[in-house]
Parts: C-alpha cells; sequence; structure tokens
C-alpha cells in the first residue's frame, strides 16, 4: 500500500461505498437482552437512510449543516448516519454516559441544528438549563417524549427515494469529541475523505474482513470506534454485522460468537479478559472466528495465551486515536511479536523521536509522532514530521 492508495476522489460521499451492495445481502443481525431478534438487509438499510435523509431535510436541515446523536445499539443509529451523511449533514457522536452539561457543550460548540436522541436518554436534555441557539429540532428515536419529534412518525411520512447529495472529499462527515484528557473535550473533524482512507487500512490490514464475513464489533454508536468498525469496516465492505443490545456477560458473548458464526470479532481488552475466566471455555465452538482483535487498551499476556492455547487464536492489538484510523496494528501477513501493539500501517504515519525531535535509532525508547493533518472544530491543527514539539499529543514508546 502507498499513500497515494488513500486519496479520495475529489467528488465523493462514503454512503456510495455501501450503495455498492443495496440488495437482499443482509446487512446487520440485532438481538437484545431478551432475545429479541431482527434480520435487516442492505436493501432495507439503504432505504430507510434515504427516508432519514428526506426528514432531516424535510425540517430544513441542508448540506453543511451538523446534528447531535444520542443512540445505543439499535438499528436507528445506522439509519440516522446513513441518512445525513448522504443528505451531505455531519453527525456530532454522543455516548449515552454524557450528562446536561456535555451535551449543551457539544450542541453549542458544534452548532448542531438537531438532536437525534433515543427515547430513554431524553431526560438529559430537557435538563438543560442554558441557551442552545444552533437548535432548531428535538427527535427521539424508539418511542415518542413530550416537546420531541418522533423519530418513527417521521419516517413513515418520508419517501424513500433520495438523490444523494455532491459532496466533495474534505466535506465534514463526522465531529467526535475528545474525552477531554488535557482540557475541555476538542470537536475532531473527519472528512469523507477520512473514511475512504479508513476503508482502506483497517478492515483491509488489521481486521482482515472477508466476503461474506459476519464481523462482530462491540463498541456503541456514541464512540468514534463504532465508526470505525461497527459502521464502516462492515457497511463499506458489504459484510454482515452483529448488533447485541444488552449488557455484556461473558457467557453470553462466547454463546453469541457460536450461534451467528462470527468470523471477526473487535472487543476490548475487558472483555477479553473476562472471557478467558469462563469455565469450560472450550465447550464454545469458536471454529469460524478467523480475526480478534483489540484496542483502547493493551492486551494482557495471559489472556493472549488462554485464546492461543484453547482455539488457536492470536489476538491482535490495535492503536490509533480520535483524531486518525488506525495508526498501529498487528497487520495482516505480517509476523507478530506477543505483547507488542504491532507497526505502523504506513512508514510515513509513524516515527519515533526523542525529547528534541529527532529520529532515535533501533532499539531506543522514545516519543511516537503521527504525522497528520486534522482539524479541531474552529482550531485547525497541522503537524508534519519535523519542527512538531508540542504541536500534538503524543505517546512514550
Amino acid at each position: 500500500m502507498e499513500l497515494t492508495d488513500l486519496i479520495a476522489p475529489q467528488k465523493y460521499n462514503l454512503t456510495n461505498e455501501i450503495d455498492r451492495f443495496d440488495s437482499d445481502r443482509i446487512a446487520l443481525y440485532w438481538e437484545n437482552e431478551a432475545g429479541e431478534k431482527r434480520t435487516v438487509t442492505y436493501h432495507e438499510l439503504i432505504q430507510k437512510g434515504k427516508q432519514f435523509a428526506n426528514v432531516l431535510n424535510h425540517l430544513g436541515i441542508k448540506k453543511g449543516d451538523k446534528i447531535m446523536t444520542i443512540v445505543p445499539r439499535i438499528i436507528d443509529a445506522y439509519v440516522i448516519y446513513l441518512g445525513a451523511l448522504r443528505a451531505g449533514i455531519a453527525v456530532i457522536p454522543g455516548s449515552e454516559m454524557l450528562r446536561s452539561k456535555d451535551i449543551s457543550y457539544r450542541i453549542n460548540q458544534g452548532e448542531a441544528k438537531a438532536i437525534v436522541v433515543y427515547e430513554a436518554f431524553t431526560e438529559q436534555v430537557d435538563h438543560i438549563d442554558e441557551t442552545m441557539p444552533s437548535l432548531q429540532h428535538k427527535i427521539s428515536v424508539a418511542g415518542e417524549s413530550n416537546g420531541w419529534l418522533s423519530m418513527d412518525r417521521l419516517m413513515d411520512q418520508a419517501p424513500t427515494t433520495y438523490t444523494t447529495v455532491d459532496t466533495e472529499k474534505d466535506d465534514m462527515a463526522f465531529l467526535t469529541y475528545t474525552s477531554g484528557t488535557t482540557g475541555t473535550p476538542k470537536g475532531v473533524v473527519h472528512t469523507h475523505a477520512w473514511a475512504y482512507a479508513h476503508l482502506r487500512i483497517a478492515p483491509e490490514r488489521w481486521l482482515d474482513v472477508r466476503e461474506g464475513d459476519t464481523v462482530w464489533a462491540t463498541a456503541g454508536p456514541g464512540w468514534q470506534k463504532w465508526i470505525w468498525s461497527p459502521f464502516l469496516s462492515v457497511l463499506g465492505k458489504g459484510v454482515t454485522g452483529l448488533v447485541y443490545f444488552g449488557r455484556f456477560h461473558p457467557e453470553k458473548q462466547l454463546q453469541l460468537l457460536q450461534d451467528y458464526k462470527v468470523n471477526v470479532l473487535c472487543c476490548t481488552p475487558t472483555e477479553y479478559r473476562l472471557m478467558s475466566k469462563v469455565d469450560h471455555l472450550d465447550h464454545y465452538d469458536l471454529s469460524q472466528l478467523h480475526t480478534a482483535c483489540s484496542a483502547g487498551e493493551a492486551l494482557n499476556r495471559g489472556v493472549i495465551d488462554v485464546f492461543k492455547n484453547t482455539f488457536d487464536l492470536q489476538l491482535k492489538d490495535g492503536y490509533g486515536q480520535t483524531e486518525s484510523t488506525l495508526l498501529i496494528g498487528t497487520l495482516v501477513g505480517k509476523d507478530i511479536r506477543i505483547g507488542s501493539m504491532g507497526q505502523p500501517i504506513l512508514d510515513e504515519f509513524i516515527t519515533i523521536i526523542d525529547e528534541e525531535g529527532h529520529e532515535v535509532p533501533e532499539g531506543v525508547v522514545g516519543t511516537l509522532l503521527f504525522a497528520a493533518i486534522f482539524q479541531h472544530c474552529s482550531k485547525p491543527i497541522i503537524s508534519s514530521r519535523s519542527g512538531i514539539k508540542n504541536q500534538l499529543s503524543v505517546i512514550t514508546s
């Protein structure tokens, strides 16, 4: 892979990648804690996305605008993203963990024109005291709430035909907020071109997504990792995603992996650790699983050994940031060094430097420097491979 392979066409909308699979091919298996199940095809999902694009336009929300959404692991999460992006509208993801002040901060800082919220979470929005000048509409998902528009009712009246808005590769697709480790959360701009590059990196070189696979990435829609894996790496590759809407139980997770014959798993080290402690772990049949990836924190060597010894499955690590796609990972076709988080996706992405900003020789501990150009909302930050001290967050490696 060359750096030029990651450059999107000038006219590009990421939903065009998904439209290639408009058919009766299964897009999503969905199951909740009560055992209710749904199967959704690509055709159904794309049609519903077009309906939601019409809903947004009917409400006066147009290309270049932004909406915020707070929804759990439900099918409507995919519908909301597909509809907004098709209409040239950027999405601000929000976790259900956000409180009123966190929500109002994102709405005001991101100038969102609408907020789309799962009905059970609307109370946090209703408790906001401060003014939100940009906010024009509140839409409730999977239920009705006083003072809110109902997504279901709006969708019932919306056409299923929609012409995708012409977008440029540098048009905003996502405005994702950092966790605020070094201050207030920062809104990170990801363009349609970012999605183009991501689709040629994570699913192909790390997750190893293959034709006909069933992929289970457990991240929730409030996080950038959901955009990475359950959304883009599944729908952008035309495979089937498993979505489980329920509390985590290691035995249940293992049973779902077996029942749905999952081929690719991406979850947190904590999930792997708890699964590794299940009694009679070898009673579960995970023979269909060809890739198991992890991100968010370092994988424990003991957990890696359990999965290798029990299932002959090598757990793969990966590293990225809200501001990026996958930067470092255990890559397809590369030798695995146990305990390492892998290699740079491209050498152009990463340099290891000393305190003076100079590259260090092999075997010397230094600091990771990410070569990137990205934008924090209202505050562009540009970095290069030299002269970058204090311009980017860095980690010791």
